[in-house]
């Protein structure tokens, strides 16, 4: 069985590191866009790895995009 997380579980620099991810940023070039370490980046993405319930960086990206999809209608 597997738990949905809602999306607003996620907080907003996760949501903004997420985003940029799917947009096809690099760690070096999340965090430097949003004036964090690089750690700090690769922190969030651990916790929305475990808050979506996933173990990489492409299903984290399309439960991100079906996620925007279902809310968006």
């Amino acid at each position: 069985m597997t738990a949905v997380v809602a999306e607003e579980e996620l907080s907003d620099r996760e949501c903004g590191v997420l985003d940029l991810l799917a947009r096809g940023h690099a760690e070096k070039e999340i965090a430097e866009q949003m004036a964090i370490s690089r750690h700090t980046v690769h922190t969030y993405i651990r916790r929305i790895y475990e808050k979506l319930q996933v173990h990489s960086q492409a299903q984290a990206v399309a439960s991100y995009s079906q996620r925007r999809q279902r809310k968006a209608t």
